[in-house]
């Protein structure tokens, strides 16, 4: 339920700022140039992405692993930070 909220919320906050900017410019290169060098509106697109990767990733865990008992989602999560973390130190 809250995950879908949050997705709600952010599509409705992407289309307002997409919509905001088609509005402002009146087509679409100069709509994608503002989006691109406005920081509230690459906050906005990051904060979409970031909610696509989480619903994604809930969408793959329910497919590959369907039912996980408490003990094996804790494992699964603490797996999955530290592959995160090493993958940022890499990258950093």
């Amino acid at each position: 339920m809250r995950s879908a909220l949050l997705a709600f919320g952010s599509v409705m906050l992407t289309g307002a700022v997409v919509g905001h900017a088609y509005y402002q410019k009146k087509q679409f290169y100069p709509s994608v140039v503002y989006l691109t060098k406005s920081n509230p509106s690459m906050a906005v697109l990051y904060i979409q992405a970031f909610v696509v990767v989480v619903l994604m990733g809930k969408l793959f865990r329910k497919m590959f692993f369907g039912q996980l008992r408490a003990a094996e989602m804790e494992v699964c999560n603490s797996t999955h930070k530290c592959t995160i973390m090493h993958v940022l130190q890499i990258h950093a």
